[in-house]
């Protein structure tokens, strides 16, 4: 992993990490919204609890340029966590299991499921770090 993708993914895991203290001080309160549209963003009384995807991801943000109008496709190419799943977009990884549930199971309090996939996709990437 080059020094640039080392320093984007301690970004992401510090981002994560912030964003899971206040989901666990949040447990079991009420979710007044979930926006799901590229970016999943939780709002729990109002407030943001998290934003995770696409146009807030440092990672993403460096490696996952897809300009349709000018035919350009990275797909996540220098990505560590492609590197290490062999897939684009974070699939098979904790967040797809996290996007997958805020968007099928549609929760309506912040629940140990939600925390937990949370807390698993900073093990994977810790673990992709620790490599």
């Amino acid at each position: 992993m080059n020094s640039i993708a080392k320093k984007l993914l301690i970004k992401s895991i510090d981002k994560w990490k912030i964003a899971h203290e206040r989901l666990v001080k949040v447990y079991g309160k009420k979710i007044t919204n979930i926006n799901i549209y590229d970016t999943y963003m939780l709002y729990v009384e109002g407030k943001k609890i998290f934003e995770h995807g696409l146009e807030n991801c440092p990672l993403c943000l460096k490696y996952n340029i897809i300009e349709i109008e000018k035919d350009i496709w990275y797909e996540c190419e220098g990505c560590p966590i492609k590197e290490y799943t062999k897939k684009y977009a974070c699939i098979n990884t904790p967040y797809s299991t996290l996007s997958n549930y805020l968007e099928h199971d549609a929760p309506k309090t912040v629940t140990k499921k939600l925390i937990l996939y949370h807390q698993r996709m900073i093990n994977l990437m810790e673990k992709i770090y620790s490599k």
